[in-house]
């Protein structure tokens, strides 16, 4: 499975448009956006809501409307799909990859 295939599944989690206004769709596809740039490193709320200019409470909800997972989950999920992605297409180390993806042990 590759990432973008795994993304879709995210996003066939998607609850429909209507439900979510457009801030909030806005604001969670900027974030994702943002956690598929920074897949090795580790990422918190708070960090997310101080990049994005919004609460704690205002990045999880708009989040899990859109995406139907809470962000460190949809997060987790990506980078164990590139994780494995690279496994496959590469003769690189387990613990290189693991590294590469912000798990250090």
């Amino acid at each position: 499975m590759t990432i973008k295939e795994a993304e879709n599944d995210f996003v066939k989690g998607k609850i429909e448009m209507e439900e979510c206004t457009a801030k909030q769709r806005e604001l969670a596809e900027a974030v994702r956006d943002y956690m598929c740039r920074h897949l090795d490193q580790h990422m918190s709320l708070t960090q997310l809501a101080r990049e994005f200019h919004v609460s704690v409470t205002t990045v999880k909800e708009s989040f899990r409307i859109v995406y139907n997972l809470p962000p460190y989950q949809y997060f987790k999920r990506l980078r164990m799909t590139a994780a494995a992605q690279e496994l496959q297409d590469t003769d690189k180390s387990v613990l290189k990859i693991a590294g590469t993806y912000g798990y250090e042990n």
